[in-house]
């Protein structure tokens, strides 16, 4: 089976690129066809050679739309294109190859409208998801939430449920612990952007340090953005002395081969209940479940669904909930059946649902008019 994966922007500013190769890497694992088409660059290019996938990928030079329409011939023989969130370049290449016969398979990860922007940028995301929903014979959904939010709006349209996942045998780079963790210190640790898009978010942060302060415990931060200087200065307030870790941003493998340290005993993801956190599946969930750690967490979207009861969870903004769910995480091993979180599963599922619903010899849906008739 021949599928063309397309993504828009650049990793890592963009994380939803590492659904795009991780789950095209599995489909090539299983025997399958996938082909990639990304804009150049360093980032994205060494999140591919990660999954065996760079041969499989036409680079563009850009995020021009032209550029990925021109793209699109050399794609005439796909049976679908999975397209990754509503964008203009993916859905350029979704229109042009629907007409040669493909499938279009759109697969969200976010509720991009639903994000507190400005009006332009929400206009865009309306649209965006509008085309989408115009040109796509079955979509796929990294939540629950979402995938039942957006059934309204979609008919009779088949949709899937496929999450994040991790590669058990993916590559790490092990030997950051030892260099940037105190011996004989416990830690708890944080992974995650640290930008203004997530400040609510983030502020939690300031509540783990006070909590971390009263069980002796120190504080691993893994990640960059605009809040970091904010964040160290308040932090150092409970913590000060080296006590909180701010590593920077990370590569995938050398963070992976720093989550299963010793000395890291839980990690922490807090999630306010919001549209945006409901509708995310959080990629670092699964560098926590890799990593055999607890994870503190708030019973918000997919990742309590994940999780279910290895999950530690408190209540939002409670100090005193927070602790306890540490003590519980300190007290508790986590016990994580690893298959069930793999993205050889994920693409199992993937494959079942496009062999369910688009079977060959079926014919496919008939292209729709670009604009509503009146």
């Amino acid at each position: 089976m021949k599928v063309l994966i397309v993504g828009a922007g650049y990793f890592p500013a963009n994380a939803s690129l590492i659904r795009a190769a991780a789950l095209g890497g599995a489909l090539k694992r299983l025997g399958q066809d996938p082909v990639l088409c990304l804009a150049e660059s360093p980032g994205s290019r060494q999140l591919l050679e990660q999954h065996d996938l760079v041969e499989c990928c036409r680079w563009v030079p850009s995020r021009n739309p032209a550029h990925f329409a021109r793209a699109a011939r050399d794609f005439r023989d796909v049976q679908f294109v999975h397209l990754i969130n509503a964008n203009l370049v993916g859905e350029v290449m979704g229109w042009s190859l629907r007409r040669h016969g493909a499938r279009v398979i759109s697969d969200w990860d976010e509720w991009l409208s639903s994000m507190p922007r400005g009006w332009k940028a929400k206009l865009k995301s309306v649209l965006m998801e509008w085309i989408a929903r115009r040109i796509s014979s079955g979509f796929v959904f990294s939540s629950t939430y979402l995938q039942s939010e957006y059934r309204r709006h979609l008919g009779a349209l088949p949709t899937a449920y496929i999450p994040y996942g991790f590669d058990p045998t993916g590559p790490t780079s092990p030997g950051l612990a030892e260099q940037c963790l105190r011996p004989g210190r416990q830690y708890a640790m944080y992974l995650g952007s640290l930008g203004a898009l997530y400040r609510e978010d983030l502020q939690e942060l300031v509540l783990l340090a006070a909590c971390c302060r009263d069980l002796d415990l120190d504080l691993l931060i893994a990640g960059n953005g605009s809040e970091r200087e904010r964040l160290e200065a308040e932090i150092a307030r409970f913590l000060p002395d080296g006590r909180a870790v701010f590593t920077g941003q990370l590569t995938l493998p050398v963070l992976d081969g720093l989550v299963p340290a010793p000395a890291i005993r839980f990690c922490f993801l807090p999630l306010k209940d919001t549209v945006q956190n409901r509708s995310r599946c959080p990629n670092k969930v699964f560098h926590y479940i890799r990593g055999g750690k607890p994870v503190v967490t708030n019973r918000v979207g997919e990742p309590a669904n994940l999780l279910a009861e290895q999950g530690r969870y408190y209540e939002y903004g409670n100090r005193a909930s927070l602790i306890a769910a540490m003590r519980d995480a300190l007290a508790r091993p986590a016990q994580y059946v690893l298959e069930d979180y793999t993205w050889k599963r994920r693409a199992e599922t993937y494959l079942r649902f496009l062999q369910d619903h688009f079977h060959p010899g079926r014919s496919p849906t008939p292209l729709p008019p670009p604009f509503p008739r009146t």
